[in-house]
């Protein structure tokens, strides 16, 4: 598995460059406390000196951010953390990525995954990649909300629930110009994303479509039933993230019928020009 393009460490540039955000770091929940806050943008700038900016032309490198959006189950957290790791072995992504968990009490040195936080870290991986050829990666976990209020529970400590909706992550996504955009939302009803985000370089998989609830998110698993089926057991057994998803089916659809579940009908989308992206990097690595 080669690259044909250098990278360098850019610390001084992204951190300058997180400085510059430090206001939408430092504008964060208003039941958090001055400390609290002061330490999430200190988090966020760390993570962020440690991302490698692309430098070289021409070629595509894969970029990733995982969210563990909900506070109350380790679920979340495991499934976001397993995602990273196999995007990092399987598409490089190692020193390419970020991770926010919603779990301040146990985890000190992760950024909590708030929506001024996740705003923040679409911003510094737009930064360092190269937008034109580059692959953002956006690894969602979480509950999902049933319709017609589509999105996912956005659960930060000590803070009021929030909704982070589907038209909220487009314009994040839109306005720090990100092209290539391959998006896994791992929660109930996730199918209501597709439609407000698929174009023609978008590639979305979700757990279940928009009308029904996805498994397994609770305290007696490890995983979710999608991240289990999709993470554990396809992605790198499969020879594309396509692929992977089709062979996600039949685990899902065999272990819902094993447990008396209703099918929770996992989607994929993927715009054409994202199909040959794809294609074309896939091989490659």
């Amino acid at each position: 598995m080669s690259k044909s393009f250098t990278n360098t460490f850019c610390i001084p540039a992204l951190l300058a460059f997180a400085l510059s955000l430090s206001g939408c770091a430092t504008a964060l929940r208003d039941n958090l406390t001055a400390e609290e806050t002061e330490q999430q943008t200190a988090l966020l700038q760390q993570q962020a000196s440690h991302v490698l900016k692309h430098e070289g032309g021409g070629s595509t490198q894969a970029y990733f951010i995982g969210a563990a959006l909900n506070s109350k189950q380790d679920v979340f957290r495991n499934e976001v953390l397993l995602a990273r790791q196999l995007f990092d072995k399987k598409w490089h992504t190692k020193d390419h990525s970020l991770v926010l968990v919603n779990q301040k009490s146990d985890d000190p040195i992760t950024p909590l995954a708030s929506r001024e936080n996740l705003a923040y870290a679409i911003k510094t991986m737009a930064h360092a990649m190269d937008r034109e050829h580059d692959i953002l990666v956006l690894d969602l976990s979480s509950h999902g909300f049933a319709p017609p209020s589509h999105g996912v529970l956005l659960s930060v400590p000590g803070v009021k629930n929030q909704n982070l909706r589907p038209g909220w992550l487009k314009k994040e996504l839109d306005n720090a110009k990100i092209k290539w955009r391959v998006i896994v939302v791992s929660a109930c009803y996730s199918g209501g994303f597709i439609d407000t985000l698929k174009d023609d370089n978008t590639l979305l998989i979700t757990a279940s479509d928009a009308q029904h609830p996805s498994f397994g998110c609770s305290f007696k698993y490890q995983y979710t039933y999608f991240g289990d089926a999709f993470f554990a057991k396809s992605f790198m057994q499969q020879p594309s993230i396509e692929e992977a998803y089709r062979a996600t089916l039949s685990v899902i659809a065999d272990l819902e019928k094993r447990t008396f579940e209703t099918p929770s009908n996992p989607q994929l989308f993927i715009g054409e020009a994202m199909r040959h992206k794809l294609q074309a990097f896939e091989t490659s690595l």
